[in-house]
């Protein structure tokens, strides 16, 4: 079940572990109480119509509680994927929405949008996700329905090939300020600093150079 288990998020309210578990391609569900963990639920990529999982490798639950998002990257990483699920808040198991996925056509007119995705990052007014993927080299952002969760490609910029950002490439990681005004991204470079604008969009303000 935990086999290759490769990161953690709690619900907002304190209730609920999950797990994405990329040796066994699932997201598994446990109960908090008292201290220790239960087992509520395992969804597993290709059972009972879940997609999307095969090298699960993140898990992010939304501020409200109501949804939840994992990223995979497969040993092919062109067919990595974000999947969405929603969740029910007093059981806390979840339920399997939508996968959008490199290579299905969900980034027209772009393709190696989101290969190799490792980070996701969703706003605190829960208007917009993005996420950081490593073989694309890209920082991908989406519009996400305020009433599915469901997600709308909205662009992407990259380390890599026409209109190549340098501070992009390699890029690996990425956290925002409170109040998602800012994000800085770290990638072969360095670290960058990146401002947000009302509609999601992102504009590279600053770059630093690692010491050493």
């Amino acid at each position: 079940g935990l086999a290759g288990a490769s990161h953690l998020a709690v619900s907002p309210d304190g209730a609920h572990l999950y797990v994405s578990a990329a040796g066994s391609n699932s997201v598994l569900v446990f109960a908090i109480a008292d201290g220790a963990l239960a087992p509520v639920q395992k969804l597993t990529s290709g059972s009972n119509g879940v997609v999307g999982l095969t090298g699960a490798a993140y898990v992010l639950v939304s501020g409200d509680g109501r949804l939840v998002y994992t990223a995979a990257v497969p040993s092919n990483a062109s067919n990595s994927a974000i999947a969405l699920f929603r969740r029910n808040a007093v059981s806390g198991e979840l339920s399997f929405v939508e996968r959008i996925q490199d290579g299905l056509g969900t980034f027209q007119p772009d393709s190696n949008v989101i290969r190799g995705v490792k980070r996701l990052h969703l706003t605190g007014d829960g208007r917009h996700l993005y996420a950081i993927s490593s073989v694309s080299q890209s920082l991908a952002r989406f519009d996400v329905d305020a009433n599915t969760g469901t997600l709308r490609y909205a662009g992407v910029q990259r380390g890599i090939g026409a209109q190549a950002l340098a501070s992009l490439a390699g890029v690996r990681d990425l956290v925002a300020t409170p109040g998602d005004t800012q994000f800085y991204l770290l990638g072969n470079q360095g670290i960058a600093l990146f401002s947000r604008a009302l509609n999601g969009s992102l504009a590279q303000v600053a770059s630093w150079p690692l010491p050493g």
